[in-house]
């Protein structure tokens, strides 16, 4: 039984980054039908050339070397598909037993739970509002680009984590993460995930569970006078 309170929770993708991730979708099927234009010579010989002539102007370029560009553009395909797939792979959140973890393409982060001070529920819309402009936001605004990523949510339900302080430097993580991770009106993180109830019930039990172990550890080292002191003393 033991055992099991040590194991981590599941991993709750966070949706904008599978959204971030698609944008990628895109670029990879242009360079994919360069590709596949760029190689149809080898395959069709009425398509084999010496030299590509577009009006009056003459590149020496011919069917083989043309080939080579298809297969650096098939390889960029490759490598955009595949950092797709690795973003929205790599991008969660998750409860471990000391600490929660936050997941990133290339970065993490480490929360332990005696840094989170209150979670609630929140709805998206009314953490980020995609209407207010410089203005009434001042650097806060939006690009167009940013609202077009968050509109689709703002409908949906996400889990605010409020903490005591940042595990590192706040410019840190705000140059690792979109800002979207960020509370604008709370020093904490953002969470839009698939089954935010889910999230905040898992956050909630081991949360518990790490401050039930951090008294076990405290109470594991006292004598017996000590120990009665110390529950005296406790407060709730």
């Amino acid at each position: 039984m033991a055992a099991k309170t040590r194991q981590a929770g599941a991993k709750h993708r966070l949706i904008l980054y599978r959204f971030m991730a698609q944008r990628y979708g895109p670029a990879a099927v242009l360079f994919l039908a360069m590709g596949i234009l760029a190689l149809l010579p080898n395959f069709i010989p009425q398509l084999q050339f010496d030299a590509i002539r577009l009006a009056s102007l003459t590149i020496p370029l011919n069917y083989s070397q043309i080939a080579v560009i298809g297969v650096v553009s098939i390889s960029l395909c490759l490598c955009l598909l595949l950092v797709s797939f690795l973003m929205n792979r790599q991008a969660f959140v998750q409860c471990r037993p000391d600490y929660l973890v936050i997941s990133t393409l290339g970065h993490r982060v480490f929360v332990a739970y005696q840094r989170i001070n209150s979670i609630q529920p929140v709805q998206v819309g009314r953490i980020f509002d995609i209407r207010a402009d410089k203005k009434s936001a001042g650097n806060n605004a939006m690009s167009s680009r940013e609202r077009q990523l968050i509109k689709p949510l703002v409908g949906d339900q996400a889990v605010e984590v409020e903490l005591s302080d940042y595990p590192i430097p706040e410019k840190t993580l705000r140059k690792r993460f979109t800002r979207f991770l960020f509370s604008p009106r709370d020093q904490g993180f953002i969470f839009i995930v698939p089954k935010p109830q889910a999230l905040s019930i898992e956050l909630a039990s081991f949360m518990q569970r790490a401050k039930d172990h951090s008294d076990e550890d405290q109470q594991r080292y006292l004598d017996p006078i000590e120990r009665l002191k110390y529950q005296n003393n406790k407060t709730f």
